[in-house]
């Protein structure tokens, strides 16, 4: 089984480039923004087929969000941090069917911030 990992450090993949539409992946330890300045997504290319995905949202030095992540129109994340619990994860499968896996801010979201994302292919 080949997984890919995106993280603000790995955006190079096995399988397509990174497509990021306003997002600065960027090598360091800061989440990735989604709708600071505007809304914003990103895909990846991938073969078309089913995956699962896992992402984790979050901000060590914030809990000033309500994440809600779609993955190809799949709510995978949905919650909302606090001073004691700064991550929310959530995982789900999903299809692709033209060859770009597509994560966006979820309708009530409110400054996401993705730490990281692990697709892999089933």
């Amino acid at each position: 089984m080949k997984r890919f990992l995106a993280t603000a450090a790995f955006v190079a993949l096995g399988l397509g480039v990174l497509a990021a539409q306003g997002m600065q992946m960027k090598p360091n330890e800061d989440p990735d923004k989604m709708q600071k300045g505007g809304t914003r997504f990103w895909e990846i290319s991938v073969p078309n087929g089913t995956y699962n995905v896992l992402i984790v949202a979050g901000d060590a030095a914030a809990f000033d969000s309500i994440y809600r992540i779609n993955v190809e129109g799949v709510l995978i994340v949905n919650g909302t941090p606090s001073s004691g619990n700064r991550w929310i994860s959530g995982s789900g499968t999903v299809t692709v069917t033209d060859g770009r896996l597509t994560v966006n801010n979820a309708s009530g979201s409110d400054n996401n911030k993705i730490c990281f994302i692990e697709i892999t292919p089933q």
